[in-house]
């Protein structure tokens, strides 16, 4: 069920502090009218969806995904609880760039590099951390971690 559904299903639910998941269950027929009773559900609530990517950013994972934006409520706010997780809020629309300056300066001095994995390198981004390296496009580029590693 989408997390619309679920809320308008209005099912008992129970947040499990050890799993930091929450799930559902129907004691009679759903508030929407076709969600029968005795149905569970596993709820991507708010609360549990921040623990998920609380937990995947001490991971150092690459990131999270999301399968569809249009499943959230109109105003999103599974997407913006994952977004605030990560330390990310929306901001303003890019204006137009700057224009062009001068040529490249010095490359970064020895362990000044802190992009990790996955990370948009290069130009004022910055370069890899430990054994990555930048690789991409003149558009973007990002950190890629050796063959067989998941890491810098």
């Amino acid at each position: 069920m989408m997390y619309t559904e679920i809320l308008k299903a209005q099912p008992d639910t129970f947040y499990d502090n050890v799993t930091q998941t929450s799930i559902g269950y129907m004691t009679k027929q759903g508030a929407d009218a076709y969600t029968e009773a005795g149905t569970w559900l596993s709820i991507p609530d708010i609360q549990s969806l921040t623990a998920i990517t609380k937990w995947s950013v001490a991971q150092d994972v690459a990131g999270v995904f999301a399968y569809s934006a249009d499943m959230d409520t109109k105003d999103y706010k599974c997407h913006n609880a994952i977004a605030d997780a990560l330390g990310k809020a929306p901001g303003p629309a890019p204006g137009p760039g700057p224009s062009p300056g001068p040529g490249p300066g010095p490359g970064p001095s020895p362990g000044s590099c802190t992009v990790k994995a996955y990370g948009q390198c290069g130009g004022t981004h910055g370069c890899c951390s430990g054994k990555c390296t930048c690789v991409g496009s003149s558009s973007y580029e990002q950190c890629k971690p050796p063959q067989g590693a998941w890491k810098c």
